[in-house]
């Protein structure tokens, strides 16, 4: 703890000027997608290796990488970072032609990175991990087990996870003390939910129980199904195919159109925040990302649940992490960096934005995510965490999302009856 308690000091010693400066301009190297040019990423006029770091990120995440940037070339005289920035929205259309391209970004930040390695497009970290061995400065146990899985492939590692994208229910206390109900408690169940989201809907006064995102229907499907998640059984087929996803399905169906004010499966998280912050829900689904777009509406009293529980507690696990291209012409300079992104003190800078639910261990236990939040909240998202899996990697995953996303949203928006959508939906992913 009192290594944290340093690197804390550290921050906020940098803090008054350095960071007060980076929040109200853009730092010198950063440039956007559309002024990237394929040139070589050289040592400039000062004799500093320069590397690409590629990310998505909304303004303030984009503020904080920069205070980033700025902490490690203090750090690291000798190296020069250029970032990259594209929205979310756009990020993952330009990463394989980066990938392709003669000279792509030397770090990335990337979700999903196995179809990436499998083209060859990543490095593997093993020959840095044996070179760190003499070194002992990086421990791997420190990273959540679950998470680091995510980027391991045939026995190699590829990335380090950044964050956790495990999901928690926000809830409004101002609504729940309206109506005299008491706030989610940490053993209540998706029967408990239901009962709230309706008895806090009322549609006179334009005032819902639940916003909701596309995430929840896998997790229902985990939390009722013979098969968990990280089984190598489970298939994305079984939430259309087997007598638990249907029931997943329709719970959720139902519980969209008699609770929320949105009759449609896509919803994204800026739109639900508005909602929420609004008061005009009482519930929200959603991730640790969230939490700095709530602290911003002091007006709001709110607080943070875990999920509701079906057969068993389930949660998921994963998020986005850091990676080096394999066509890097400077992996030596790229290894440095990422090492550093995920070391003690770059997870303390990102944690302090309170947008992430750290990746190892004793950051997540630490007082630098601890002391930015309620104490309950970081120990839901803690506890939520260890209740994570990842999920059984199949090759057809995204098109079978597809499809099932397509047709249930047909049904949310009465284009279709519910068993005309999931016969449909089983003929087209057979």
């Amino acid at each position: 703890m009192g290594t944290f308690i340093a690197i804390f000091s550290i921050i906020f010693m940098l803090a008054p000027g350095a960071w007060a400066a980076s929040v109200d301009r853009l730092h010198g190297g950063h440039v956007y997608a559309a002024d990237f040019t394929a040139e070589p990423c050289l040592p400039d006029a000062n004799d500093k290796t320069v590397i690409t770091w590629s990310y998505w990120g909304n303004p303030w995440e984009v503020k904080v990488n920069e205070r980033i940037i700025e902490v490690f070339e203090s750090e690291n005289p000798d190296i020069r970072i250029r970032s990259l920035h594209k929205p979310w929205s756009e990020y993952f259309e330009h990463v394989t032609p980066w990938l392709e391209s003669d000279n792509p970004p030397d770090v990335l930040f990337l979700a999903h990175i196995r179809d990436y390695i499998k083209q060859g497009y990543l490095a593997s970290f093993e020959p840095f991990l044996e070179l760190e061995k003499a070194e002992g400065d990086l421990n791997l146990e420190d990273f959540y087990p679950q998470l680091l899985s995510l980027f391991r492939y045939q026995g190699s590692l590829y990335g380090f996870p950044r964050d956790n994208d495990t999901k928690v229910i926000f809830y409004n206390k101002r609504l729940f003390d309206r109506a005299g109900l008491a706030y989610p408690q940490e053993n209540w169940n998706w029967q408990d939910f239901y009962r709230l989201a309706d008895t806090l809907t009322r549609e006179h006064e334009y005032q819902y129980g639940v916003i909701h995102a596309r995430d929840w229907l896998p997790l229902l499907f985990w939390q009722n199904a013979l098969y968990l998640p990280d089984d190598a059984r489970y298939s994305r087929k079984d939430l259309i195919n087997s007598v638990q996803g249907i029931e997943a399905l329709e719970w959720f169906i139902r519980l969209i159109r008699r609770t929320s004010p949105l009759q449609q499966l896509e919803v994204d998280s800026y739109r639900a925040v508005d909602y929420f912050t609004r008061e005009k829900v009482a519930m929200m689904f959603g991730n640790h990302a969230l939490v700095p777009e709530l602290i911003k509406h002091q007006g709001i009293s709110w607080g943070v649940a875990g999920l509701p529980k079906g057969k068993r507690r389930v949660n998921k696990i994963g998020g986005a992490g850091y990676v080096i291209s394999e066509k890097s012409r400077h992996k030596a300079a790229a290894w440095r960096f990422v090492k550093w992104l995920v070391s003690q003190k770059g997870q303390a800078i990102f944690t302090e934005s309170g947008a992430m639910v750290p990746s190892r261990q004793s950051v997540s236990r630490s007082r630098v995510f601890h002391r930015l939040q309620n104490e309950d909240h970081a120990r839901v998202f803690i506890r939520e965490t260890l209740a994570g899996l990842t999920e059984a990697d199949h090759d057809d995953d995204k098109r079978i999302n597809r499809i099932i996303s397509k047709y249930i949203n047909d049904v949310l928006v009465h284009q279709l009856p519910f068993d005309d959508a999931i016969e449909q939906a089983r003929y087209e992913v057979d």
